[in-house]
């Protein structure tokens, strides 16, 4: 876990804030058995950042997920909106397919958080079995539901790397691939998070285990970021591109750079697509004919089959594949 400022802020008082985080803290858990929390979260697609915040709007946040998703997934690539209350808590969980995830605190009282690195996650997941068998016996990914607390002192006991941290309005909270983490707000408050990746999450993601007991859980087709896939803008540098020309016009990539489709990897001019592009597409692209395809398939409400897609662009493209980039 890694907390930073937005900006540099003055060092008075550390000693005194630490203090009364541990009052809070202890008050937290001596009243825990009594009532349930209230926490208000999961507005769709909400953000409190301006457009001028730059780089720190998390609206923007870039990330492998926005440059090879097709769609949007609220919560996961478009952040939530979280409103906290004194006592209201969240459980001990991973992010949706073990993602990244940075945290803003925009105003309010303190955020406490618990975290253990990734190596210590299947630890954690054995003491929560221990603690919740009937939980583990119907779902073996039964912290995803975001239901079970335990002590810091359990952790601790079970000899479990543990770690703590205080997060005060306007700091930044990032929390890594696979690290379960916890927590409880000291009061009011309000902070927006969402997910991001980077090469680096991709061995977690393909390690990932979805939930089955709900719908709605979050599955990324990881082969979007396999290190074979083709990439997306070619130009006159790439010397391993030789044999790629324009579905269009039949020209290579000499004079102009040649643009690929992100399901069957067919090459094109953007100046030969009707109407022209000017820019690189920010997300994931389609050409027009798999374009045609999906839309064609929405409509028989027969859904997309990523198997007969995946097969289509091996056998296209076969042994001339080029490097991701």
């Amino acid at each position: 876990m890694l907390r930073a400022k937005e900006r540099g802020g003055g060092g008075g008082g550390e000693e005194e804030e630490e203090e009364e985080a541990w009052e809070v803290e202890r008050r937290y858990w001596q009243g825990f058995a009594g009532k349930a929390p209230v926490y208000g979260s999961d507005n769709y697609s909400s953000t409190l950042f301006e457009a001028c915040a730059g780089a720190w709007n998390l609206s923007r946040l870039d990330s492998l997920l926005r440059r090879r998703l097709r769609s949007t997934i609220p919560g996961v690539t478009s952040p939530y909106l979280y409103m906290g209350m004194w006592r209201a808590s969240f459980a001990w969980h991973v992010e949706d397919m073990d993602l990244y995830s940075i945290n803003y605190l925009h105003y309010g009282a303190d955020k406490i958080w618990y975290a253990v690195p990734h190596s210590e996650g299947e630890k954690l997941e054995r003491l929560a079995s221990s603690i919740f068998p009937d939980q583990a016996r119907v779902c073996s990914q039964f912290l995803r539901h975001k239901s079970c607390v335990m002590h810091p002192s359990l952790l601790l006991a079970a000899g479990i790397n543990l770690t703590r941290a205080v997060q005060h309005a306007r700091e930044f909270v990032i929390s890594f691939p696979y690290a379960y983490h916890s927590g409880f707000n000291a009061g009011l408050n309000c902070a927006e998070a969402v997910n991001f990746g980077s090469e680096r999450w991709v061995p977690f993601g393909q390690r990932s285990k979805p939930c089955k007991c709900f719908s709605d859980s979050v599955k990324i087709k990881m082969s979007l970021f396999s290190p074979q896939a083709p990439s997306r803008l070619l130009s006159n540098s790439d010397s391993t591109i030789d044999d790629i020309v324009c579905e269009v016009c039949g020209g290579g990539h000499d004079e102009h750079r040649i643009l690929l489709c992100d399901n069957c990897s067919s090459g094109f001019h953007m100046s030969c697509l009707l109407p022209p592009l000017s820019r690189e597409p920010a997300g994931i692209w389609w050409c027009p004919a798999c374009q045609a395809e999906l839309e064609e398939e929405e409509e028989e409400g027969g859904g997309i089959d990523g198997e007969k897609r995946q097969m289509r662009r091996e056998e296209e493209w076969g042994g001339r594949r080029v490097k991701g980039g």
